[in-house]
């Protein structure tokens, strides 16, 4: 073989090896192109999933206190309104008819004075004080009283006092002394689940 031949041999032996060189270079990068697009749109696949749950995730938490926000404020209404009616069973006693608030303050009297109190009614109670008087009577039976001439000082009611009492019975006091019941009374109603 001629040396010409020789060198066109190699040089076609040479060009066919890089031929495959290049088709396997051109492989390799399609492979590592494909893996890359592919680990870019896994990564961008999983941020994308990472952040859809933090934004769910914030909205829940926002959904869940605007509703702990929303029961507490509904739930201070209710406690005012609770507070009010108090207010409003303490006015109404004192607004009672004057043989009807007599009934009620000289029932509280008598059944809280012993031997030997004296009883003073407010300004206020003055003008019923002879039918307050008959109540007390009424209720405290065989009770030793004394009447005190001045007036108590208070709005209404009765100041009640002696030897083993000392007593301020108001329509205040009344509602005071059974705000726990009166309270679960109206928070049954007002506290109900909704619908029930």
């Amino acid at each position: 073989m001629a040396l010409a031949d020789i060198i066109a041999c190699i040089e076609s032996d040479a060009s066919a090896e890089a031929e495959v060189i290049v088709a396997q270079a051109r492989e390799q990068a399609a492979a590592l192109l494909a893996a890359a697009e592919h680990d870019a749109a896994a990564s961008g696949a999983a941020t994308l999933a990472g952040a859809q749950r933090a934004a769910e995730s914030e909205a829940s938490s926002l959904v869940a206190g605007a509703r702990l926000e929303a029961r507490d404020e509904a739930v201070r209404a209710k406690r005012d309104v609770l507070v009010e009616t108090l207010s409003t069973v303490i006015e109404a006693i004192e607004a009672l008819p004057g043989d009807r608030y007599a009934e009620f303050l000289g029932g509280l009297i008598g059944d809280n004075v012993r031997d030997g109190d004296t009883v003073a009614l407010a300004a206020a109670d003055q003008p019923v004080a002879a039918q307050i008087r008959r109540v007390v009577e009424q209720r405290a039976g065989a009770v030793t009283l004394e009447w005190a001439p001045g007036p108590a000082p208070l709005e209404r009611g009765a100041a009640v006092t002696g030897q083993r009492t000392s007593l301020m019975l108001t329509p205040e006091t009344v509602v005071e002394a059974r705000r726990d019941e009166l309270e679960l009374t109206m928070a049954a109603s007002l506290f109900a689940p909704e619908g029930a």
